[in-house]
Formats: C-alpha cells, sequence, structure tokens
C-alpha cells in the first residue's frame, strides 16, 4: 500500500510540475508577444519622429534665412521696409581739417 501511495503522490507531484511548467511557459510567451508588439510600434514611431524631424531641420533652416527676417520684422514689429535709401555727404576735406 506504501509503494501504491508512493506512486500516487510521485504522478501527482510530476502532473503538478508539468502543469506549473506549462503555465509558466504561457506566460512567457504571452510577455514575449506584448514586448514584440510593443517594439514593432515604437519602430513605427521612430520612423515617424526621424520623418518628421527632417521637416523641422527644413523649415528651421528656412527661417534663419534673411528674407524671413524681413517678413517678420515687417509683419510683427512695425518695422517698414525702406526702398529709396539717402545718405548724407559730407565733403572729406572738413573731416580731415578737425582731425589735424
Amino acid at each position: 500500500m506504501t509503494k501504491t501511495i508512493a506512486l500516487k503522490n510521485s504522478w501527482t507531484i510530476g502532473f503538478a510540475l508539468i502543469l506549473s511548467l506549462l503555465v509558466i511557459y504561457i506566460i512567457q510567451v504571452g510577455g514575449l508577444a506584448k514586448d514584440k508588439y510593443l517594439l514593432r510600434v515604437y519602430e513605427k514611431e521612430l520612423v515617424s519622429l526621424s520623418r518628421d524631424n527632417k521637416f523641422l531641420d527644413i523649415d528651421f533652416s528656412k527661417m534663419n534665412s534673411l528674407s524671413h527676417i524681413d517678413q517678420v520684422l515687417a509683419k510683427n514689429s512695425g518695422f517698414v521696409k525702406t526702398n529709396n535709401v539717402k545718405y548724407i555727404k559730407i565733403a572729406e576735406s572738413s573731416i580731415v581739417s578737425r582731425l589735424r
């Protein structure tokens, strides 16, 4: 009778061990599938952000151009673009005589 109980206990322990290993395997496979899905999502997001970064670099270089600065100053600051510039002419002899 002790052999029967021992055999029954070994079968129960073996079945419990196999069942617990199966549950651990299912949990690990589920975690792997979740991680793979998240990796795919993050790779797509990285590609999208890289593309947006290229467009932002192009826009940034356009914003720093002198023609754009003229437009921004005229629009936001109230500056007016001049068309006709008149310079004051100073006779060279008057400047030289004052320096001596």
